[in-house]
């Protein structure tokens, strides 16, 4: 990733980060009450703050800077291309996604309903690939199943192509030296599990969770790219083509243009409806669907001066701010840079800067 590359995704991941201590307060009211005179982001999550009223807290025990479920979803985008060299890898993907929000993952704390369904997808998946090497017909080499079945479960969630004939060939020959007859039926069994898991397994949802991701991508916005990376977790044509909408933002900020002509990227009604992001809101409201985001992001960016002003004000807007956050604060360091001493508060940078380097 370039140096703008970078900034996009640390943009993300503070502006997310800033939102957290006030995300999904849906009343402006009670907003401009925790504040006072005081400032929006990085404000501590506290259920008290929510009672009352319209709103949900769902981030009990994290402390100012950390990430809210969007932020994490963008590191699992992340780390899945870094560890690629920036290649779309649903099977590497698919296995950090598990890893940081299944069972005894790394990820501690809200779980939406896209993610859930996701990981029951990929679940479903994997138990049918499962099913697949034990109903694989193995002939004469029928007694070695058992260590066979290992090896090709093994590696089959790993690699796929030819890199997977060659990891079996490796797997077989530790025990079955010279057994090239083993090898083409190990190969078979490992090709036909991943037909068996192959996804997308993404749930069939239009919230903003399907565009977590798009940050990471970098400048390669292309129209495949972006939606084979919605459809891992987003199986949904409608999100796809929301995820299009932003991308197109996305590609416009990356190569250099203003705000304003970001937001006129978009392609949306909202640029020339609304006076300001007050009246999008009246429309559309603060909720997680795309259709509301979406246009209300628009108009935001079109009038946006600098990076923070402009997360203040989607945070005293209240509603899903730290999932507006990923989208607006990637564009906003595209266009204006991360402002450092929030950047310094942002802890889930400490991992992005890692894998950067």
């Amino acid at each position: 990733m370039n140096q703008r590359e970078q900034d996009a995704v640390l943009g993300a991941l503070t502006a997310d980060a800033a939102a957290l201590g006030l995300h999904w307060i849906y009343d402006t009211a009670r907003i401009r009450d925790v504040v006072g005179s005081g400032a929006p982001e990085f404000v501590t999550p506290d259920i008290d703050n929510y009672r009352k009223t319209q709103a949900y807290f769902a981030h009990a025990g994290k402390r100012v800077g950390d990430s809210s479920h969007y932020g994490a979803q963008a590191m699992v985008a992340l780390r899945s291309l870094c560890a690629c060299d920036g290649a779309l890898d649903i099977a590497d993907y698919d296995r950090r996604y598990v890893a940081a929000f299944g069972p005894g993952g790394t990820w501690v704390g809200y779980i939406d309903y896209a993610t859930r369904e996701t990981l029951h997808a990929i679940d479903a998946a994997g138990r049918a690939a499962l099913e697949a090497a034990r109903d694989f017909d193995l002939g004469e080499h029928e007694n070695e199943r058992a260590l066979i079945q290992a090896k090709v479960m093994a590696n089959a969630g790993r690699w796929q192509g030819p890199e997977l004939d060659r990891a079996m060939e490796r797997a077989v020959h530790i025990t079955h030296p010279g057994n090239a007859a083993l090898v083409r039926t190990a190969q078979a069994m490992a090709h036909s599990v991943v037909k068996a898991r192959a996804g997308p397994h993404g749930s069939d949802d239009v919230q903003l969770p399907a565009v977590s991701s798009l940050p990471a991508l970098g400048a390669a916005l292309d129209a495949a790219r972006v939606e084979s990376a919605v459809r891992i977790t987003h199986h949904n044509d409608e999100a796809v083509r929301w995820a299009e909408t932003c991308a197109a933002m996305l590609r416009a900020a990356h190569a250099g243009a203003t705000c304003r002509e970001v937001a006129e990227a978009a392609d949306q009604p909202a640029f020339e409806e609304y006076a300001t992001a007050a009246e999008a809101v009246q429309k559309h409201g603060t909720a997680c669907n795309l259709d509301a985001a979406v246009p209300l992001m628009t108009v935001l960016l079109r009038d946006a001066a600098d990076f923070k002003s402009t997360i203040r004000q989607n945070i005293l807007l209240g509603g899903d701010s730290s999932g507006r956050g990923i989208l607006l604060g990637a564009v906003l360091a595209l266009c204006f840079g991360v402002p450092d001493d929030w950047l310094k508060r942002t802890h889930a940078a400490r991992e992005a800067e890692r894998l950067f380097a």
